[in-house]
């Protein structure tokens, strides 16, 4: 039987009131899934992702959060996010790929 490799991202974010949504902390954590096996992280917000691409050798997988007018979540969709993510060097950056509607702009014409 032959084996298949398995890497799995862990995503790494608190809520924005939560006591653990603190950079220090959320890159404690990161360390933590990482020595269990993850392969890269997932996480959100810039002061968390500064510290998380300076205190990680693994792939970051880098978002900002916003809000749908709907109220639902909203992943990376304005360049200026893009922008100032790729300023504190986020190699990897995820985007809201949805037929979601913002700024005029469904997530595959974005």
């Amino acid at each position: 039987m032959n084996s298949v490799e398995c890497r799995f991202f862990v995503s790494c974010q608190a809520k924005q009131n939560s006591h653990l949504n603190k950079p220090e902390i959320l890159l404690r954590i990161a360390k933590d899934v990482i020595s269990a096996g993850a392969y890269g992280i997932r996480a959100e917000g810039i002061d968390n992702l500064i510290v998380m691409n300076e205190g990680l050798d693994v792939p970051v997988i880098s978002l900002v959060k916003t809000k749908f007018d709907d109220g639902s979540v909203c992943i990376t969709r304005k360049m200026s996010q893009i922008e100032k993510l790729a300023e504190i060097e986020s190699k990897l950056i995820a985007i809201d790929g949805t037929e979601r509607i913002q700024d005029g702009l469904t997530g595959p014409k974005f």
